[in-house]
This record gives C-alpha cells, sequence and structure tokens, in this order.
C-alpha cells in the first residue's frame, strides 16, 4: 500500500486541516486577549474608583494596593503585585469611558498594558496608527 504521506490527496487534507486550526488558535487568543484587556479595564475601574472614595486616600491607597495584591496572588497567582495593580489602573485612567475602546485593542497584549502603556499616544503608536480610542469621545 502507497504511503499515505506522499499522497497528494493526504497532504492537501493535512493543510486544510493545519488551515483550520491554525485560524482557530488565533481567534482563541484573540478573544482570549480581548478579555483580559477588558478585565484589566474593570479591575482598574473599580480599584481608582474605591481609592476615590476612601477618606485617607493616600493611606488607603497604599493599604488598599497592599491587601488587593496579596489576596490576588494568593487566589490567582503571578501577575498581581502592587506595581501590577498600579499599572492596571493607570490603564483605566488612560481610558476611562470604557465605549472609547474598540476592538484594535486585541492587538495590545495584556502584558504591553501592564507593562508600558501610559498614555493613549504610546497606544496610538503601538497599535501600528490605528485609533483604539475614538478621538471624538
Amino acid at each position: 500500500m502507497k504511503e499515505l504521506s506522499k499522497d497528494s490527496n493526504f497532504k492537501q487534507l493535512y493543510a486544510d486541516i493545519c488551515h483550520v486550526l491554525s485560524t482557530a488558535r488565533g481567534k482563541a487568543y484573540s478573544a482570549v486577549n480581548f478579555a483580559m484587556v477588558q478585565s484589566y479595564w474593570q479591575i482598574g475601574k473599580l480599584i481608582t474608583d474605591e481609592e476615590l472614595g476612601g477618606k485617607q486616600r493616600a493611606d488607603y491607597g497604599r493599604y488598599l494596593m497592599k491587601e488587593l495584591s496579596e489576596r490576588l496572588t494568593q487566589d490567582f497567582g503571578k501577575g498581581f503585585d502592587e506595581r501590577e495593580l498600579r499599572k492596571i489602573c493607570q490603564f483605566y485612567r488612560c481610558f476611562p469611558i470604557r465605549d472609547t475602546l474598540r476592538p484594535e485593542l486585541v492587538t495590545l497584549s495584556p502584558t504591553y498594558i501592564r507593562g508600558e502603556c501610559r498614555c493613549p499616544d504610546m497606544v496610538y503608536e503601538r497599535s501600528g496608527g490605528k485609533h483604539v480610542v475614538d478621538p471624538s469621545a
């Protein structure tokens, strides 16, 4: 019997299956990435709103970040130290109106948002010149 890997029908079938899997993985990555970006925005909003409601903002903010960091790290693992939580809050402050975030934001990784995001201009440059914030909003 002929070896299947040399058969042209088999080669095409295999290529088609590879394409389907690659496409599905790319879509899954984008969906998870966008979900994480949205979750960081929501976390940033929750923390920022809570901090602003505290009476002794500076002391309360330090205590809040420390406690949240310890509990989130315990429950969800790495990635929630105080510094990371501050970066997540900074991302929210850069984009305080959620509806202005566009789908192009999925091109930015959650790691980028937590690591380098400083202002909308930097995000604009990082996204290849695509507006991830509606300039009219």
